[in-house]
C-alpha cells in the first residue's frame, strides 16, 4: 500500500469516527431522555436510589467513548499531516487539510472545538447528577 492509498483509507476512517461520535451522542441523548421520562412518570419516592444513577452511568460511558474517538482521530490526523508534508512539500499543490488546520491561525478554533465538547459532556454529567439527586 502506497502513501496515497493509506491517506485515503485513513481519511475514510476519520469520517467513520465522526459518524460514530455523532451516533453515540444521539443514542446517549435518546436513552437518557427515555429513562428520565420513565422516572418522571413514576410516583415520587418509589425509585430505588441506585436506579436513579443509571443515566449518569450512560452519560459517563458515552463521554469516554467519544473521548476515545477524538483521541484516535487526533492520532490519525497527526500521521496524515506527515503524509501531506511528504506528498506536498516539493510541489505547488495546496497544503492538505490536516496541515492547514494545524497552522497557527487555526489553532484557536481547534482549541475551542475540543474544549467546548469536553465542557458539554462535563455539564451533562453534572446536570444528570444533580437531577438524579432531586428524584
Amino acid at each position: 500500500m502506497n502513501h496515497i492509498e493509506e491517506y485515503k483509507l485513513l481519511q475514510k476512517e476519520i469520517i467513520y469516527y465522526i459518524g460514530a461520535n455523532t451516533r453515540t451522542e444521539f443514542y446517549c441523548a435518546i436513552s437518557v431522555g427515555a429513562i428520565y421520562a420513565y422516572y418522571l412518570s413514576q410516583p415520587s419516592g418509589k425509585l430505588p436510589s441506585t436506579v436513579k444513577y443509571i443515566p449518569l452511568i450512560i452519560i459517563a460511558l458515552c463521554a469516554l467513548r467519544c473521548l476515545s474517538f477524538v483521541m484516535h482521530m487526533f492520532a490519525i490526523s497527526k500521521y496524515l499531516r506527515q503524509i501531506e508534508e511528504f506528498a506536498f512539500t516539493e510541489s505547488n499543490e495546496p497544503v492538505g487539510w490536516h496541515r492547514y488546520w494545524k497552522q497557527k491561525e487555526n489553532r484557536f478554533l481547534n482549541f475551542v472545538g475540543v474544549y467546548a465538547g469536553v465542557l458539554v459532556w462535563a455539564l451533562a454529567i453534572v446536570f444528570c447528577f444533580l437531577f438524579s439527586q432531586s428524584l
